[in-house]
């Protein structure tokens, strides 16, 4: 059971290195662990803010695969179209939004992965019925080697009405300043 190790400055030093080795060897195997169980830790920690980031957006935010199919949304897209996260996880594009049924989807998937990124505006349809206009910004990502599209849609229902407002507005101003029997002179 003992080891025999002769007692000349040879084999002692050469029991020395061995030993050296061995620790070095074990010293190196607990910092790779150390830098593994870190690098865990990070991408759990990256992970997580990500998540959070992504629920506490204002803006409806959907991850959508090539067929159209919701992967995953956010908090205020279930609020904004009135429905449950588990039923919209069921749905479509095309069931949120009939501009897009599925084989106009398609050539929309198409052009978004040509450009990478696409900025455009649209209709969305709540449990209700209800249209309301949305400014889209819709960027290409693949996750896993799969092809999808991560979506923002912004409600921009007071927006449009606003500018509606403005544009009346401005037609009413010239309607009166053409109908004016009052002269206008530019100095």
């Amino acid at each position: 059971d003992h080891v025999h190790v002769e007692n000349n400055p040879t084999s002692q030093i050469l029991l020395l290195l061995s030993a050296g080795l061995m620790l070095l060897g074990y010293l190196h195997y607990e910092q790779r662990i150390k830098r593994a169980k870190q690098k865990q830790d990070d991408a759990e920690s990256h992970a997580f803010l990500a998540r959070y980031s992504f629920e506490q957006m204002d803006d409806a935010a959907f991850l959508i695969n090539a067929a159209g199919e919701f992967v995953d949304i956010n908090e205020a897209a279930a609020n904004n179209l009135k429905r449950s996260r588990e039923d919209l996880l069921k749905m479509r594009v095309s069931d949120i939004d009939d501009q897009y049924p599925p084989q106009r989807w398609q050539g929309a998937f198409k052009r978004i992965y040509r450009s990478n990124s696409m900025t455009f505006e649209s209709q969305h349809i709540d449990s209700d019925g209800h249209h309301y206009p949305v400014e889209i910004r819709a960027t290409y990502m693949a996750i896993e080697g799969a092809p999808h599209i991560f979506a923002i849609a912004r409600d921009i229902s007071e927006r449009t009405l606003i500018q509606c407002r403005l544009r009346d507005s401005e037609r009413r101003f010239r309607l009166m300043y053409e109908q004016s029997p009052l002269g206008y002179q530019s100095l």
